[in-house]
C-alpha cells in the first residue's frame, strides 16, 4: 500500500509543539522539503513584500488570545488554570469569548485524563487512558473525535464534549486518515485510492466517496478544502475548491499547498508544496483565490501556525536561530504574542 511522506504529517492532530529532542534534530541540519524554498531575495524578485518574523527583531505586543498552554497552566478567557500532571497537551480549542472552550490532555502516575476547559476556568473530566495523539476536537467544539488503527482499519469514535459519552463509532477498511470534521461530518484522506470519503457521523451513514483526489486541509467554517490531485512526490497539485461546489476551482498550485485558510476564506497561508519537518522557514499570504500578497520569512527555523484570532489576523509559533516566540500577525505588521524563549537548540 503506497503513502506519501506527507501523509501522516498533513492528517495528524495538530498538537502543539513536539519534543525537544525532535525540536533540536531538526534545527540542527536543514528542514527536510524547507532548504529548496526561496529566500528572502527570492521572494523580492517575486515582486511582493517579505516580513521578518524573527522572534528577537519584533516588538511586544499584546497575548495571543487563543487558549494556550503556558508552563503548568492553560490561558482561556483570562483565566489561568492550573493543570496537574507532568505532562500536559492541548488538543484544541473552539468558540470565542464566553463560548471559548478548550480541550488538554495532562498525565499523571502514567495515566493521561482528558479534560474540557471553560471560558470562566470550570473543568469537567471526559476520558481516562486515551492517547492524546489520537485525539482531535472537531470545528466548532461540539465532540471529540477518537482516530485508532487496527487490524488493516481505521476505528473512528465520537465523544460528547458536554459530558465525555459516546456519540458514534465507525470502522472505515484502507486506514484513511482523518483531515478534518464538524458536527456532523468527517473528511478522510485515502492516500492509495487516492480519494477522500466522507462519513455523516451524526445520522449514523456509511462511509462514501466525496472526491477524487486527497483532502489534506478543510475548513468548514470556511466553507474550503484543499485536495491533492495525486501524490505531490509524484507531480501531484494542489487544489482549492468550495465545500458546497467541489467541481469549481479557487486556486490551483503545484508549487505551494495551504497551511490553513482564515475563518471566512478569504485568506490562505501557504507553504511549499513538499515542505515537511517542524514546519517551513517561509509562509506566503495569499487571497482565496491564491494572489500572492506577501511572504513571512524567519530566515532559519520553522513557523509553525497555530489559529486566527479574526478574519485577516493569525498567530504562529516561531523559532529563529536562537531565540523562539508566539507571533501574531495583522498584514506586513506582526509583533510578538509572548516573551522571548531559547529556542530548543540554542
Amino acid at each position: 500500500m503506497h503513502h506519501s511522506p506527507l501523509a501522516t504529517l498533513l492528517t495528524a492532530p495538530r498538537l502543539r509543539r513536539g519534543l525537544g529532542a525532535l525540536v533540536t534534530a531538526l534545527l540542527a541540519a536543514p528542514l527536510a522539503g524547507a532548504a529548496g524554498l526561496p529566500s528572502a531575495s527570492a521572494a523580492d524578485a517575486r515582486g511582493v513584500p517579505v516580513v521578518d518574523v524573527r522572534p528577537q527583531q519584533l516588538e511586544r505586543g499584546v497575548d495571543q488570545r487563543l487558549p494556550h498552554l503556558d508552563g503548568r497552566f492553560l490561558v482561556i478567557g483570562g483565566q489561568r488554570v492550573r493543570l496537574v500532571g507532568d505532562q500536559r497537551v492541548l488538543v484544541g480549542h473552539a468558540g470565542d469569548g464566553e463560548d471559548t472552550l478548550a480541550v488538554v490532555a495532562t498525565r499523571r502516575d502514567g495515566t493521561w485524563r482528558t479534560l474540557r476547559v471553560d471560558a470562566d476556568g470550570r473543568r469537567r473530566l471526559l476520558l481516562e487512558d486515551v492517547q492524546p495523539g489520537t485525539l482531535r476536537l472537531v470545528e466548532g467544539g461540539s465532540a471529540l473525535l477518537r482516530e485508532r488503527t487496527r487490524k488493516g482499519a481505521t476505528q473512528l469514535t465520537m465523544f460528547a464534549t458536554r459530558t465525555g459519552d459516546r456519540l458514534a463509532r465507525r470502522s472505515v477498511d484502507g486506514l484513511p486518515s482523518v483531515t478534518g470534521a464538524d458536527r456532523t461530518r468527517v473528511l478522510l484522506a485515502d492516500w492509495s485510492g487516492e480519494r477522500t470519503l466522507l462519513w455523516r457521523w451524526r445520522e449514523g451513514r456509511r462511509v462514501t466517496t466525496l472526491l477524487d483526489e486527497i483532502a489534506y486541509r478543510v475548513s468548514f467554517e470556511a466553507g474550503r478544502v484543499a485536495t491533492f490531485t495525486g501524490d505531490p512526490y509524484l507531480d501531484g497539485c494542489s487544489v482549492v475548491r468550495p465545500l458546497d461546489d467541489l467541481a469549481r476551482t479557487r486556486w490551483r498550485s503545484c508549487q505551494e499547498r495551504v497551511e490553513s485558510f482564515s475563518p471566512d476564506g478569504s485568506r490562505l497561508l501557504t507553504v511549499h508544496i513538499l515542505s515537511d519537518g517542524m514546519g517551513p522557514t517561509e509562509v506566503d499570504l495569499r487571497t482565496g483565490r491564491g494572489r500572492h500578497l506577501l511572504t513571512y520569512d524567519v530566515g532559519y527555523g520553522w513557523i509553525w501556525t497555530l489559529g486566527w484570532e479574526g478574519d485577516r489576523t493569525f498567530v504562529a509559533d516561531v523559532d529563529g536561530r536562537r531565540k523562539a516566540a508566539t507571533v501574531r500577525c495583522h498584514g506586513a505588521s506582526c509583533a510578538r504574542a509572548s516573551d522571548l524563549e531559547p529556542t530548543a537548540a540554542s
